[in-house]
């Protein structure tokens, strides 16, 4: 993420992979692809329900993915649904359908399909609690972090001079 200088809230705490794998137990998988010295090269989270392997979030060795290991990657994501019974694999997409992301997840196939995101409080006290934290720890309001309209405002980016 530093790489493509990623917005702050794409980078997550060590706590949000442990609370996943908390909640998720054995419907979170990791897929990885490892080089002939048996290093991990590349890496993804899937999330798996009754029917469907959703690609979630992944990383690679940049010189690697160069070499094609995050080709080989979704590649082994596909089989291993598949292989398993699964009726897809849903690699999402990116910001947009013109972004490199996109076409790359799009270059493996299948259909693309429209997709509604939810956003729901299902704990009010909680939310808000960690909207005045952050808005604590960036030195702004919380209704500065209202303002920028993202979702959940707690992993908003807020600057000043925007």
């Amino acid at each position: 993420m530093r790489r493509v200088d990623a917005a702050s809230h794409h980078f997550y705490s060590d706590s949000y992979y442990e609370m996943l794998s908390d909640f998720l137990g054995d419907r979170l998988q990791l897929v990885t692809v490892r080089n002939a010295e048996g290093i991990v090269v590349a890496a993804a989270l899937v999330l798996v329900d009754d029917n469907i392997v959703h690609y979630h979030l992944s990383g690679s060795n940049p010189v690697e993915a160069r070499n094609g290991a995050n080709n080989l990657l979704i590649w082994a994501l596909l089989r291993w649904s598949a292989d398993n019974g699964y009726a897809s694999a849903h690699l999402g997409g990116g910001t947009s359908a013109e972004d490199s992301l996109y076409k790359f997840k799009a270059s493996f196939g299948g259909a693309s399909l429209q997709f509604t995101v939810g956003k729901v409080i299902v704990n009010p006290e909680r939310y808000w609690a960690l909207v005045a934290a952050k808005a604590a720890a960036l030195g702004c309001s919380t209704d500065d972090l209202i303002a920028t309209k993202f979702f959940p405002a707690f992993r908003a980016d807020w600057n000043p001079d925007v």
